[in-house]
């Protein structure tokens, strides 16, 4: 008699894996890394910044997972376009961030490369 392994290799057809794809994990880790940075400089960024960042970060989280890992069909779509609105929210909320990390800032040095190599308007 016998058995095949195929009942034992293969999932199931509608299994639903719990882990994060590496690209959302980026995405959890930045906005989790942006809040941290938010929280330790409390007199210079609000706490309401590094809330919302872990909050964004908690729910992108779920609604990865919780979409699963479909081959076809509307969740397929849904994970594949979930980090759409994500990304430029953390881009966007970069410019509150970037002077508590670097404070130095150089506007002036990079307007003159840019007038010695472009030349004025």
């Amino acid at each position: 008699m016998v058995f095949g392994t195929a009942s034992i290799l293969e999932p199931p057809r509608l299994a639903r894996k719990v882990h994060l794809r590496p690209a959302e994990a980026a995405c959890v880790a930045a906005l989790v890394i942006m809040s941290l940075i938010a929280w330790m400089h409390p007199q210079k960024v609000s706490f309401s910044l590094g809330a919302s960042h872990f909050t964004v970060a908690l729910l992108f989280a779920v609604a990865a997972l919780a979409l699963g890992e479909e081959r076809s069909g509307w969740r397929y779509w849904c994970r594949e376009l979930l980090p759409l609105p994500v990304v430029p929210y953390m881009f966007l909320s970069l410019g509150k961030l970037i002077p508590v990390v670097n404070p130095r800032v150089c506007d002036e040095l990079l307007l003159g490369w840019d007038r010695a190599l472009l030349g004025r308007e």
